[in-house]
């Protein structure tokens, strides 16, 4: 049985993707129920699968699936720049809710273990309206169908701090995609749509053998940010934790050799249904071709991660600077996991390490730590 939580509220369409898009949510909760149901039905839920196995890249080798656990995004930031950190298969997402994973962000409210406790990740586009909680394993903990909203090309997610002292952190999925204005289509979207919600609590173990994950309904916020030129396609979205702005970076399909910035201040203060232009905030200078698909900050905001198809990168962030200062800075390039179509990064609760992952039935969660 469903139950609702909180109060807050690149590619165009594909064939033969999920036949849930746009349907109601009672309805995609219970068929999600269901297909929870037939996966419980034919795996056990309490070990992972693969925590440990060795890989190896031009800057680092492990054996073990470290999870960084005590580490700082210091002592991230000095392997990475030395070419000294290791990368680590952590294990495979295993539902198969989760077949074109796009974007990934680690819990603020759920941290349980720390960088083996709840990450929230979802899908690109003509899937259900829905976030997925798993673990740092890849073990499936709880869905969450957001009421309301719908899913046409969600590109990333983002968690920030409370609206108000003292309340529930704030999740934000980027409705952000534009297929139109990469094809230079004069119908293109001039807006993008970001759906806020209170980060629900949810389990942070996988459910017993024989049981299944629960399906919860959660309300959102929906509101608009217009670019105040002209349409741009985009896949990188973060909130600042330390001044609560959203940002927003696009990709370089211009091959510019840079990719823009825009911010919105105060988000978790947007009000439902708000249209509003978003701010110019300069810009990434990038290796010509480099198109970023995703990005993180550290829950401390001194780490930003910028992450393409063949790189990840990490900026330091000036103290007490903008976001947009961490561009200006040169940055390190940290090792890159065999993903085929990677479009998520993420870092762990403490910043001491970071999770990518790519698209594709059971993508292996891939850490790097230092």
């Amino acid at each position: 049985m469903s139950e609702r939580v909180g109060t807050s509220g690149r590619r165009g369409d594909r064939p033969g993707r999920s036949h849930l898009r746009g349907r109601p949510v009672a309805v995609i909760a219970a068929t999600l129920i269901a297909a929870v149901a037939i996966l419980g039905a034919t795996a056990c839920g309490g070990d992972s699968g693969a925590k440990g196995t060795t890989t190896t890249s031009k800057k680092g080798t492990s054996t073990t699936a470290d999870t960084g656990e005590g580490d700082t995004p210091a002592a991230l930031m000095t392997a990475v720049c030395e070419g000294a950190p290791k990368i680590t298969d952590a294990g495979e997402v295993d539902t198969p809710l989760v077949n074109e994973a796009s974007g990934l962000v680690a819990s603020w409210s759920n941290t349980g273990d720390g960088a083996d406790g709840v990450w929230w990740i979802h899908n690109d586009s003509g899937s259900a309206p829905a976030i997925f909680a798993i673990n740092g394993r890849g073990q499936l903990l709880a869905t969450v169908a957001l009421e309301g909203a719908e899913a046409r090309d969600w590109e990333d997610i983002a968690v920030g701090p409370p609206a108000v002292a003292g309340g529930p952190s704030q999740l934000y999925v980027g409705d952000i995609g534009n297929n139109k204005a990469m094809l230079g289509d004069a119908t293109a979207r001039g807006s993008v749509r970001v759906y806020r919600l209170d980060e629900p609590v949810v389990p942070t173990e996988p459910p017993a053998a024989g049981s299944v994950a629960p399906v919860v309904t959660a309300n959102v916020t929906t509101f608009s940010l217009r670019y105040p030129d002209k349409p741009y396609d985009a896949e990188a979205m973060v909130v600042d934790p330390v001044r609560g702005d959203i940002w927003i970076i696009t990709k370089d399909w211009e091959r510019a050799g840079k990719s823009l910035l825009f911010r919105m201040p105060k988000a978790a203060e947007i009000a439902e249904g708000t249209s509003i232009d978003m701010l110019p905030a300069g810009e990434v200078p990038l290796e010509p071709g480099t198109l970023v698909t995703s990005a993180d900050v550290t829950r401390d905001g001194s780490l930003v991660a910028l992450r393409s198809y063949g790189a990840v990168d990490l900026y330091r962030r000036p103290s007490g600077k903008k976001l947009s200062a961490a561009f200006g800075t040169t940055p390190c390039g940290g090792p890159v996991p065999n993903e085929v179509q990677g479009e998520s990064v993420a870092f762990a609760p403490d910043g001491g390490s970071y999770l990518t992952v790519s698209e594709g039935d059971k993508p292996m969660l891939h850490r790097t730590s230092p």
